[in-house]
């Protein structure tokens, strides 16, 4: 017999048990590379989502910060716009030297010119017939 034979046939329930270790580690090796495919590719699409939301974040900022400073320019204007204000009220409440107040009456309606038409107008003819006309819409 040679060396080879009388090796395996000392060694070869020792060598089977070891293959079918190798063989099981092989697979527990393929699915952790597996697991950490998937992590790496989790990981990239939180990373893109990271940068999404961090471009967001600074649209918004700059949108805040934007209305911030309409929200400052606009307080100044109204306080301008109260200073204003207050001047020509005082303006207004202090009368001018030797001129008396005087509110205007409000014009009287004057009542709409009556046209006479000559005798036989076809103008008269309708005057004359109008509070008919009204009556009888239909």
């Amino acid at each position: 017999m040679s060396l080879r034979k009388m090796l395996d046939g000392v060694f070869g329930s020792i060598i089977s048990k070891h293959q079918s270790r190798i063989y099981m580690s092989e697979l527990v090796v393929e699915r952790m590379a597996r697991g950490m495919d998937e992590i790496q590719l989790a990981q990239d699409r939180f990373a893109k989502a990271m940068i999404q939301y961090s471009e967001q974040i600074e649209n918004h900022t700059s949108a805040i910060e934007g209305l911030s400073k309409a929200s400052h320019e606009l307080t100044i204007s109204a306080a301008e716009q109260n200073k204003v204000l207050t001047r020509l009220i005082k303006l207004l409440e202090q009368s001018p030297a030797g001129v008396e107040k005087m509110i205007p009456e409000p014009e009287e309606e004057k009542e709409a010119e009556t046209i006479v038409f000559p005798p036989g107008c076809y103008g008269r003819r309708r005057s004359q017939n109008r509070d008919e006309r009204v009556l009888s819409i239909r």
